[in-house]
């Protein structure tokens, strides 16, 4: 067990419990972590739990607030973090990333407070170039589709209203509407 502060000054409770410490030949290289591990913070708290084998972070490494609500969860696969997830203060999720490769985001969702999907942008799978986004009603029914090619929206969209009818369609070029065609509630394009 050891005792050290993050930024902020906060007293943070190191316990590696039945992790085993493997030293090595050269005191500069940091222990050969292996098992599970935890942090603590100094009303007792649980700060972090993870585990390590051979050094690396694997599987599920998940942070808690001081009050002892979710902050956030990585998944690791071989040291490098494979998702994201960031909660609410009601411990339901808030954001997730998956990533592909350590660094590029293949998929990015948004939740409400209440658990209900909002947002979801995904990687093509052809094209890494391509992403498919998108936004949601409460309910959960589609409300807009988006392409986005090179971080800017660029190719056909189209806009539902709640009932699922379209009341917007067109075609973006980097960000910019260059086609906008709107529907009546029959279906019929409004000159």
């Amino acid at each position: 067990m050891g005792r050290f502060y993050d930024a902020t000054g906060e007293n943070i409770i190191i316990s590696h419990h039945d992790a085993e410490i493997v030293s090595e030949a050269n005191a500069h290289v940091r222990p050969y972590m292996q098992g599970p591990y935890e942090e603590y913070y100094s009303a007792g708290k649980m700060r972090l739990k993870g585990q390590y084998e051979k050094r690396e972070k694997v599987g599920t490494w998940t942070y808690y607030h001081p009050d002892g609500t979710l902050e956030k969860e990585e998944e690791y696969v071989k040291d490098k973090v494979h998702t994201y997830r960031f909660f609410h203060p009601n411990n339901q999720p808030a954001v997730e990333f998956m990533l592909k490769g350590g660094w590029l985001i293949k998929e990015h969702v948004r939740y409400s407070e209440e658990g209900a999907l909002v947002y979801r942008r995904i990687q093509d799978e052809q094209d890494s170039e391509k992403m498919h986004e998108t936004f949601y009603y409460p309910d959960g029914t589609v409300k807009a589709v988006y392409t986005i090619r090179s971080r800017m929206r660029t190719g056909d969209y189209i806009c539902y209203d709640e009932d699922g009818l379209i009341v917007e369609s067109g075609e973006i070029e980097k960000d910019e509407y260059t086609r906008r065609v709107f529907y009546d509630k029959e279906g019929n394009v409004i000159q």
